[in-house]
């Protein structure tokens, strides 16, 4: 699934405890304020799979760690 936007919206997967892998793009901007991107919730411990760069940009990918 690919969520993009709402902040509301991405979230409600995570707290659902439906998430197995996430790749969160990262571009190299620092805004200084804003909303937290995962406000609390359950704990969700990742394991680093593959990280690709995009241009200045970089693409994680993550996989829920073993429980």
């Amino acid at each position: 699934m690919l969520v993009l936007g709402s902040l509301g919206i991405a979230d409600r997967p995570r707290t659902a405890d439906l998430v197995d892998e996430c790749r969160p793009l990262t571009s190299p901007v620092v805004l200084g304020a804003g909303r937290r991107l995962f406000p609390a919730g359950p704990r969700a411990d990742l394991e680093l799979l593959d990280l690709e760069h995009i241009g200045p940009a970089v693409l994680a990918r993550y996989r829920r760690a073993a429980r």
